[in-house]
């Protein structure tokens, strides 16, 4: 007799005998467990016990994921394959299609609702094998799919046209197409329940390229956009509910933005990504919480007024902002890669727009900066706002290391410092950071009236170094001396300033 363990209670002795809890449990608990982990382990869930094996077959979320280097091995992921390696390419791509195929046939059968179908295939220039992919969509469509995430990667010439049927898919509430062609009925698509909808366009293959987009889906609240090449008009009508827009290069004028943004007063979140037609944009909005505009190379003015925006991030733009009103603004990302003192001006007074700015992150991919300290304090009588952290993200160490502290301080005072190390540059920065604002110069500016920040720094010290992909914080105060044997990690320090009068009265 196996037993576990042996329970007293008065004179009774009771045997406990082992259960196989595991494949005692529940239907829909199994399948809960399985929906947080990655197909592959999913796959690895079966030996746990053959009612988990059986239990595959009726599991909801089909997740299937090989990209380009699965087929042709690493190595020759970026070389021409010889007639042996093509052979075995098909013969991978053959075997890849026959398990989805092989899955989706099995899960159908017992006709069950769908809740997920992913397909990523990373390279597929083979014509015949589009009629599986035809099947497949007609499979999800049967089997009321809630969530379709369709990414077919092929070369121009044989480029794959999605089955129309895709668009009567009733129940779908979340819908990703990329890497194919669409061909929309009327040019428009309707999806009752549709609440998620990605369109990822890479129209390569002309004459193929929209007049016209139309979406019109009023049970939609989040719609992203993002292709280089799409040209003719979109118009997003009948979203009222839409409260997320995210638009990747986007071909947009000005006044088809304006347009665009004004027919969706809903909206709390707006990303404007390489969209590199606009010039001047206005974004006025009483309900926007979340605003990013990036890689837009063409700007030349900006103007924002958000009452309640919470989060901006500004990144590789060729200007700063024009104006803007955002006194709720709590979290900022900013980012170039040439920054001179006009940006720091402009970027000083965009951040004193809010008191209340709580994390600050700056980008520069370049070692250039151009900054002129005397230029700086006699162009602006703001003084730098206080932030709670200031993030260095992904920097350059600057050729003017000194010019390059005045610039930072000039704009904002962190109560912590947070600089994130990548490499031995990285590391030799920080460490010249270290020494210079522990013996930092107090009488660098003792004839001028508007003192530096070396003046009203307190106190600098380590608060603590966290290694890349590690959850353990390092924290003692030798940091320093062995920060060359230290791996590449965020390292974070602390601020403490002191002012003889208040800071909003100097």
């Amino acid at each position: 007799m196996n037993v576990t363990g042996v329970k007293i209670m008065g004179d009774i002795v009771e045997t406990i005998h082992p259960g196989d809890r595991i494949s005692n449990l529940p239907d829909f608990i199994v399948h809960h467990i399985r929906s947080y982990l990655s197909a592959k382990e999913v796959a690895r869930t079966s030996i746990l016990s053959k009612r988990w094996n059986y239990l595959r077959a009726s599991f909801p979320i089909l997740d299937f994921l090989e990209s380009y280097p699965y087929f042709v091995g690493p190595r020759l992921a970026t070389l021409n394959p010889s007639r042996r390696q093509e052979k075995k390419f098909r013969r991978r791509i053959y075997n890849f299609m026959k398990f989805v195929d092989d899955s989706l046939r099995r899960f159908c059968n017992l006709k069950l609702s769908m809740q997920k179908f992913r397909l990523l295939i990373g390279y597929v220039n083979v014509g015949y094998y589009f009629q599986f992919l035809d099947v497949w969509i007609g499979f999800a469509v049967k089997n009321e799919v809630k969530e379709l995430d369709f990414d077919v990667q092929t070369d121009i010439e044989t480029m794959y046209t999605l089955l129309p049927v895709i668009y009567s898919a009733k129940r779908v509430t979340n819908l990703k197409l990329c890497g194919c062609k669409l061909k929309l009925p009327s040019d428009t698509m309707r999806l009752h329940s549709l609440r998620i909808l990605t369109l990822i366009i890479n129209i390569n293959v002309s004459p193929y390229i929209f007049e016209r987009i139309e979406i019109r889906v009023p049970s939609l609240q989040l719609l992203t956009l993002a292709s280089t090449t799409l040209r003719g008009p979109i118009v997003i009508d009948g979203c009222p509910n839409l409260n997320i827009l995210q638009l990747f290069g986007i071909t947009l004028t000005d006044v088809e933005f304006h347009r665009l943004i004004s027919k969706h007063p809903l909206l709390d979140t707006l990303n404007v990504i390489g969209c590199e037609c606009l010039e001047s944009v206005t974004i006025s909005s009483n309900r926007l919480k979340k605003l990013s505009v990036g890689g837009c190379s063409n700007l030349k003015a900006v103007d924002v007024d958000t009452p309640k925006l919470l989060y901006f991030s500004f990144m590789d733009n060729p200007i700063p902002v024009s104006s803007m009103n955002a006194p709720c603004l709590r979290k900022v990302e900013l980012a170039k890669d040439d920054p001179d003192t006009r940006w720091f001006l402009a970027v000083k007074e965009l951040l004193g727009v809010s008191n209340h700015i709580e994390d600050l992150t700056l980008q520069f991919m370049s070692k250039s900066i151009s900054f002129n300290v005397d230029e700086f304090r006699n162009s602006s009588a703001l003084v730098p706002c206080e932030v709670g952290t200031l993030c260095l993200h992904k920097m350059e160490p600057p050729l003017t290391m000194a010019a390059f502290l005045d610039c930072i301080f000039g704009i904002c005072y962190p109560t912590t410092l947070s600089i994130e190390a990548w490499n031995a540059n990285d590391k030799f920065f920080i460490l010249w950071l270290h020494k210079e604002m522990v013996n930092r110069d107090v009488s660098c500016c003792d004839s001028h009236h508007i003192k530096c920040w070396r003046h009203h720094l307190n106190d600098f010290k380590i608060e603590s170094f966290l290694k890349f992909e590690d959850e353990k914080l390092l924290s003692r105060d030798d940091l320093m001396e062995v920060w060359p044997l230290l791996p590449m990690g965020t390292i974070r320090f602390h601020l403490e300033w002191c002012f003889s009068v208040p800071l909003e009265n100097i």
